[in-house]
């Protein structure tokens, strides 16, 4: 086939495959109109679907030392559009630490019922919201629960980013088994509830771990050293701090420790389980001390704080400031003169006047021939050696008889 054959075969299949100006113009309309109705069909679809919800990030932060904190837990902070916190200082301190500037918003057990709505509206709106805690890990004995649990029931997604955990630390620094542990949580405040938890903790066969707040050290040991005083024990005091420190031995050995060397900070407690299976000691603590607060304890050498409250509790009438109300309490009646076995000078001038018939110093002459059977004056002592006293004028008679005979 020659060249221009071939270029003629050509020229005429292309011409069948291109449409008339016509029909082209006609699809072209059509394509258009097509993607223009499904733009529009997307967007109605958009309209009418229910919002995305938010995120929440229950972030783990550090519990004393600033290097503790994971790079996680920074980027949950950084891309996050609100940091819920417990308090004020320790939350704004820590996001300027790590150069963050969030919105703050606030959840402590005060407000918690009200900012629990309020985040959860947040989070429904498509907010991502950061919840942090004072230090370590949030909702762990710290208030959050209430929002976990309303975030649950409406499927908002939750994220948690793990951190340090003093628990752990303690527990794995014990020494004491770890097949089996128990957390104790923070015990009761009131004395005598507080005793009885400690008393079934006691008997427990495997590791117990007890958190506590710094001030309620001392109550915890002195009652331990009661229902179990030999149990082995450990306290971490400050844990993952550079001045961190640690104590082994018995609960007795370490009550007598600390009555001496007073300690008031963040502590775990982690004693050993009962491998004897004995029954622990009952200790009812005294109906004294069950009073009032925990700061009464019975201390056998409290702090300057202790002492101040013990004194108001289990004063009889002592010290300078009772003595007063005790004198005001046992006069009846205004008679500064009851139960008092040797007076002031107020007082001797009292009785000198109500044991007198009559004021007057001729009464008194009168008075020594008297039948007293004790006196304490002066006037009386010559009197009293004679055991009986007769009147002026049977004296008189006899001295006469005498010089007669």
């Amino acid at each position: 086939m020659s060249e221009s054959e071939i270029n003629e075969n050509f020229e005429s299949e292309t011409n069948e495959s291109v449409l008339p100006p016509a029909e082209n113009a006609i699809v072209s309309d059509t394509i258009i109109n097509t993607e223009a109705a499904a733009t529009a069909t997307a967007e109605t679809e958009e309209e009418t679907a229910p919002q995305k919800a938010g995120k929440l990030y229950i972030v783990s932060t550090h519990i004393g030392n600033h290097d503790d904190i994971t790079k996680r837990a920074l980027n949950s902070l950084k891309y996050c559009d609100i940091v819920v916190c417990e308090d004020r200082k320790p939350g704004v301190f820590l996001l300027k630490t790590y150069s963050l500037n969030k919105e703050i918003k606030f959840l402590n057990e005060q407000n918690e019922d009200d900012a629990t709505q309020e985040i959860m509206a947040d989070l429904l709106a498509g907010k991502k919201i950061s919840l942090i805690s004072d230090c370590g890990t949030p909702v762990f004995a710290d208030p959050g629960a209430q929002l976990v649990k309303a975030a649950i029931s409406r499927n908002i997604e939750i994220e948690v980013v793990p951190g340090a955990s003093s628990i752990m630390t303690a527990l794995v620094r014990s020494g004491f088994s770890l097949d089996k542990f128990t957390y104790g949580g923070f015990l009761d405040r009131d004395r005598l509830v507080r005793i009885e938890e400690l008393r079934k903790l006691s008997e427990l066969q495997n590791t117990v771990a007890i958190l506590e707040t710094p001030y309620r050290l001392m109550p915890i040991l002195e009652a331990a050293s009661k229902i179990m005083p030999a149990r082995q024990v450990y306290l971490g005091c400050n844990l993952t701090m550079s001045f961190e420190s640690h104590h082994y031995g018995t609960f007795e050995e370490l009550l007598a420790k600390f009555v001496e060397n007073r300690f008031k900070g963040e502590f775990v407690i982690v004693f050993e389980g009962n491998r004897s299976g004995l029954p622990a000691v009952k200790f009812s603590g005294g109906s004294r001390d069950s009073r009032g607060g925990d700061r009464r304890d019975n201390y056998r050498s409290g702090g300057r704080d202790f002492r101040r409250d013990d004194r108001r509790d289990d004063r009889r009438g002592g010290g300078r400031d009772f003595r007063r109300d005790d004198r005001r309490d046992d006069r009846r009646g205004g008679d500064r003169r009851e139960n008092y076995k040797s007076g002031g000078r107020d007082f001797k001038r009292d009785d000198r006047r109500s044991d007198s018939r009559s004021s007057g110093g001729n009464f008194r002459k009168d008075d020594r021939r008297g039948d007293y059977r004790s006196g304490s004056s002066r006037d009386f002592r010559h009197d009293d050696k004679r055991n009986s006293y007769r009147s002026s004028d049977n004296r008189d008679s006899d001295n006469e008889k005498n010089k007669e005979d």
